[in-house]
């Protein structure tokens, strides 16, 4: 198995509103063992949702800058401009009759040659039904450091 995963920015949303559930664990857990990395447009994401995860945390502005801080202090961010072209292809190829959105993720994975872990269950399934293994769920990544 590869020591490089790409987090989806579900996961990383999921890890702010529960820093002390099962994603998270599984997250800071892994930080010990892989070489976790994520895409810009994850932050964009974030940006785009710092109202929605304060209104379910009651988190301030401030305590969430911090642990996004936190966070991000252990996951390498790869700009969508560094990505190959070959990869972002291949990317759009692979997910764009389910979320194209997803694309970045995935091209940023086969940049890192590692995998995919998300949250995202529609996604999961479709890519598995394409036989694309590069992708983990939450119990995938149990099982990684159970190994």
């Amino acid at each position: 198995m590869t020591d490089n995963i790409v987090l989806d920015t579900n996961i990383i949303i999921s890890i702010l509103i529960t820093p002390s559930g099962k994603t998270a664990s599984l997250f800071y857990a892994l930080v010990k063992k892989k070489k976790l990395f994520t895409v810009d447009f994850a932050i964009e994401e974030l940006i785009k949702h710092t109202g929605k995860i304060q209104k379910i945390t009651g988190y301030s502005f401030l305590e969430l800058e911090r642990l996004q801080l936190n966070l991000f202090s252990a996951i390498r961010v790869i700009s969508r401009n560094t990505i190959p072209e070959e990869h972002i292809v291949n990317a759009v190829q692979l997910c764009k009759d389910v979320d194209i959105k997803d694309a970045p993720f995935i091209a940023a994975a086969f940049m890192v040659n590692g995998n995919l872990w998300t949250g995202d269950k529609k996604l999961t399934a479709y890519l598995r039904s394409k036989e694309f293994t590069g992708i983990y769920t939450a119990d995938d990544i149990e099982k990684l450091l159970q190994s």
